[in-house]
């Protein structure tokens, strides 16, 4: 389920009911966690670790917050292959990053998902500026 901030900026509520910024350094973080992930991935499969994923879409990912396959749909470029090879292992990925933050919810902020055609009509749908 989306819900959404009434800022710009994407907000956690943890699990005291606290409500914290998603802040750069945060973001930073998952985005490195996403990489070590990407160049593990790399070697076991024999890829470059740009055919797996680019340092775009990890960011694009680190601001979806996908903990849901589905919403892996959100991020430029992750097309249906991308999904199925990989969706669930970056699933994983932002909710133990979400779970040792205690983080439980997440509340969008008004340009926190990516706006690419694709994804206009939904972000307009559940209220995301899409200017």
């Amino acid at each position: 389920m989306i819900e959404l901030s009434d800022t710009n900026q994407t907000l956690f509520v943890t699990s005291r009911n606290e409500v914290v910024p998603y802040t750069d350094d945060l973001h930073c973080r998952l985005v490195t966690r996403l990489q070590k992930w990407r160049f593990k991935e790399s070697v076991l499969s024999g890829l470059s670790q740009e055919k797996i994923a680019s340092d775009k879409a990890l960011k694009h990912i680190a601001c979806v917050l996908p903990r849901q396959v589905e919403l892996l749909y959100l991020v430029p470029d992750a097309d249906k292959h991308f999904v199925n090879t990989y969706g669930e292992k970056i699933v994983d990925i932002v909710t133990v990053f979400l779970k040792d933050l205690n983080i439980k919810r997440v509340k969008y902020g008004r340009q926190a998902i990516p706006r690419v055609e694709r994804n206009i009509s939904f972000l307009a749908y559940f209220g995301f500026d899409t200017d």
